[in-house]
Formats: C-alpha cells, structure tokens, sequence
C-alpha cells in the first residue's frame, strides 16, 4: 500500500473519529446571549458560536475571535472558520467566535459597550484564553482596525481584508498610522489591499508606514474579485499568524530529542496565551527519525505520546502505519492489535473496521 494511500486513510479515520466524538450534531454550536446594556439602555443580542471539542475539553480555553461581519456574511464566516479550524493541521486552531452587534449609536459609545460590557460578559460565560482577535471585511475592516489600533491591550491580532479606506478621511488614517506605530509592539496585523481606487492610496500609506514591522502583513488582492477577498484574505491571515504551531525543520530538533519539541510548545504557549497540541509536531518528529533510520528514537516519540494519552486510537493507529511504511510488518501487526483491543472497548466501530482493514492486508 502507498505512503499517498495509507495517508488518505489516515485522513478519513481522523473524520471518523471527529464524527463518532460528536454525535448526535456536527459542526459547531451556534448559541444565542442576551446581555444588558447600560450604555445603550437595552438588551443586546450576541451569536456565539463554539467549536465542536468545547464541551469534551472541560478545561481547555479557547482564543476569543470576534467578529463585524454582517447578517449577510455571517453564515459564510461560521463556515470557513469551522473549516479551516475542524482538524489539528488546519491552518488555524479551534476558537470561540462572537458576531459583534450592529449597534445604532456613535462610534465613541458602540466601543464602550464592546470593551466594557461584551467582553467582560464573554469571559464570565465562556472559557477564553488571553488572545482577543478581531476582523472584518470592506466597512467592517475599517472599524476593526479602528479596535485593534484603540485597544492594543485587548487585541493581540486583527485580521482586515479590503478594508473601505475611502469612506475615510485623511485625518483618521493619520491618527490610525499614529497608533499602530506606537503600540502594534509584537501584535499580529493583516491587511489586503481591494481593487477600488479609492482604497489604494490609504493601503498604500499604511503599507508604508509599517514596514519595519516584521508583524505586520499586507496582501495585494486587487485582482480578485471583490467578495472573494473576504474568503481569501480571512484564510492568509489566520495562516500566516499561526504557521509558527507547524513545525517545517526537524532536524534541529531531532539532535535534541523529544524534550526540545515539548519545550518549543511551552514557548508558543507563551507567546500565544493557550495550548496548542503538540502531537503533529511529535508525529513529524518520529516521521524524521524513521526516515533517517533512527528506528529506536521513532518508537519512543510515539511510546511516550501513547503513554501520555492511552486512549487515544488514533495515535496508536498512526504508530501501526509508520511501522508499517518502513516495513515493520511484525511490529506493526503489535501495535495495531493493541489499537484494535482498544476500539472494541470504546466501542467504536469505525476504528474497529479501519484497523482490521490493515491487518488483513498485513
């Protein structure tokens, strides 16, 4: 069987496993919040919407994304994040999601009831951990920039695709410049530029005033269509911002051993606020040790990753096929034995009919 075929099989187990974890419902939970506002004397209604994993991981807390997008955009973002994010090497990780409401007032009191009465509200409810991003596209883009340039303690990253610069003045884009200048510090921007003329000198302006900023990313999407930006401009930021988890290079780390991998999360750990799993890093790691003959070394990343986490099928279904891929066979035929054991007492049927296709064919 082919590395290209054993890996689609992977792919389809991991979507069993997703399935099996998640019935009755797929998909994220979109929830509904009513709050009392003070500042606008009303109640305000906030769409929520939480990953597929939040009720299993009773203790984990999620990056808070906040969204401006519209009614009409809305659907299309709750789908492209659930995409994007529903596997472990998605471009992004799992996130809580808030549609932020259209409130009908001044921009002075609309931020007000963001910053002191959503946010805080949402972090009593819901498990989020200490990093806030925000985006929004054309009108929307502009007011998130707005945000992230006003609170740089409360966004850590904004996410701005073909912002409406035209429906702005040149004051406002010099005071923006002026902000972000002094506090983007190490916060993550992206910004795409649109194809309206109107736009382009404002792009262009921001674009330049920042390029000492290692951290801050600009796209030209001036070719694309206009809607489709939203949807392009969304996934290269989120790409760029989190590229840092996949880890490209394993040799470095491969002559320090398991250890430096688990150190190298601690420190995305840090830097980002929460965890993020290691275990495709660990995988990648026993992956370069097979492929350099370091058989041994292989064996004991995933040893310690099935030690770590006895239950999980999946890995001990991974370790089977690396075996096998290097032509293990007898080992293989052990370790997939044990994952089958294990799939029979978690009853799950889809892992128990994946594994006993690879030891028929063994």
């Amino acid at each position: 069987m082919s590395i290209r075929t054993l890996t689609l099989l992977a792919l389809l187990f991991n979507c069993f496993i997703r399935a099996e974890a998640l019935e009755p419902s797929l998909g994220p939970k979109v929830t509904y919040h009513q709050i009392q506002s003070k500042q606008m004397t009303s109640s305000l209604r906030l769409k929520v919407v939480l990953p597929n994993s939040y009720l299993d991981k009773s203790t984990y807390h999620y990056p808070l994304l906040l969204t401006l997008a519209g009614e009409s955009q809305i659907n299309s973002v709750i789908a492209q994040v659930d995409w994007l994010s529903h596997v472990s090497f998605g471009p992004m990780p799992e996130v809580i999601l808030v549609q932020l409401p259209q409130l009908n007032t001044s921009d002075a009191i609309a931020k007000k009831v963001v910053i002191e009465e959503i946010l805080p509200h949402l972090r009593t409810q819901f498990r989020l951990a200490p990093f806030t991003m925000i985006e929004g596209f054309s009108t929307s883009g502009v007011a998130a920039l707005d945000y992230f340039a006003e609170f740089p303690t409360i966004f850590q990253a904004t996410i701005v695709s073909s912002p409406a610069f035209g429906l702005k003045n040149d004051a406002w884009l010099a005071e923006l410049i002026t902000k972000l200048k002094a506090n983007l510090g190490e916060r993550y921007l992206y910004v795409s530029k649109s194809g309206f003329n109107d736009d382009a000198t404002s792009y262009e302006q921001l674009k330049a005033s920042l390029t000492h900023f290692t951290n801050a990313h600009f796209a030209d999407l001036s070719q694309q269509n206009y809607l489709s930006t939203s949807l392009i401009g969304f996934e290269q930021g989120v790409k760029t911002l989190f590229e840092v988890r996949e880890i490209t290079n394993f040799e470095p780390f491969a002559r320090e051993g398991l250890s430096s991998v688990l150190e190298y999360h601690k420190m995305l750990h840090k830097r980002f606020g929460f965890q993020i799993s290691d275990t495709d890093n660990l995988m990648g790691l026993a992956g370069y040790y097979f492929k350099h003959m370091q058989t041994t070394k292989a064996n004991q990343v995933y040893e310690y990753m099935k030690a770590r986490d006895e239950k999980n099928v999946l890995i001990q279904v991974r370790h089977g096929q690396a075996l096998l891929e290097n032509g293990l066979v007898d080992l293989a035929k052990e370790v997939f034995s044990s994952a089958l054991k294990l799939a029979h007492a978690q009853n799950n049927t889809e892992a128990v009919e994946f594994i006993q296709h690879h030891l028929e064919r063994l």
